[in-house]
């Protein structure tokens, strides 16, 4: 997405307005998102060839570590937008299910009940005991509460990830509101404000000398 040249005549001036900050925001949290689907899918493609070669070299070349780095990169980076010029509207709560996977061995007792069941099985050969050892791996479902904090603009929201723990320190005040779902995808990179936008942005509110405004009016003040 090609940077409108009044944002970089703002930047000068060393005004951001909220469309600057809805813009850097969207953009660093859809490329963090695209980092980590990349390295899930690094993730994903390594376990299933290691799962199949148990000489496998898992990540050799540390590309989920490079995915990951960059992930945290952005992520950083928004939250850091988001706690200088935002305030919190409230935390949101959501009960996610998950699953895990427990494996199963053939000399424990359990092995014979779900072997043969569909579930994922295989074996390997074990040196210390001289003899293939089969295994069997069962999903097991939880739940959990996960929470976020809550950031709002004029066209867009935000989140935060939170602790139960913080939660409870340090925005008990917050009201917890329980949600259903998160949206959580990624989006092309041509859609989306410049890294080199980004970057200055973060720059000037890293300065601690601007101006921060929320609406056309004060804009025209400000100019």
């Amino acid at each position: 997405m090609q940077t409108k040249k009044i944002y970089n005549v703002y930047l000068q001036k060393k005004i951001i307005t909220e469309e600057m900050l809805e813009l850097a925001l969207y953009s660093i949290n859809k490329r963090a998102k695209n980092w980590r689907d990349k390295k899930n899918e690094y993730y994903r493609k390594n376990k299933e060839a290691k799962r199949w070669n148990r000489f496998y070299e898992f990540d050799k070349y540390g590309n989920i570590e490079k995915c990951k780095q960059k992930e945290q990169e952005y992520y950083a980076q928004k939250d850091f937008l988001l706690k200088t010029l935002l305030k919190p509207v409230c935390v949101h709560c959501l009960e996610q299910e998950k699953t895990s996977y427990r494996r199963i061995y053939d000399y424990e007792d359990e092995y014979y009940k779900y072997h043969n069941k569909g579930y994922y099985e295989n074996s390997y050969w074990d040196e210390d005991e001289y003899k293939e050892v089969h295994f069997v791996d069962v999903p097991e479902n939880t739940t959990e509460n996960q929470y976020f904090l809550f950031y709002e603009t004029s066209n867009y929201s935000f989140h935060i990830p939170l602790t139960e723990e913080q939660v409870k320190k340090e925005y008990s005040i917050l009201p917890i509101i329980k949600i259903n779902e998160l949206e959580t995808t990624g989006k092309d990179i041509t859609e989306l404000a410049s890294t080199q936008f980004c970057k200055k942005l973060i720059d000037l509110v890293k300065s601690n000398d601007f101006t921060y405004i929320k609406d056309n009016i004060n804009l025209k003040i400000a100019i």
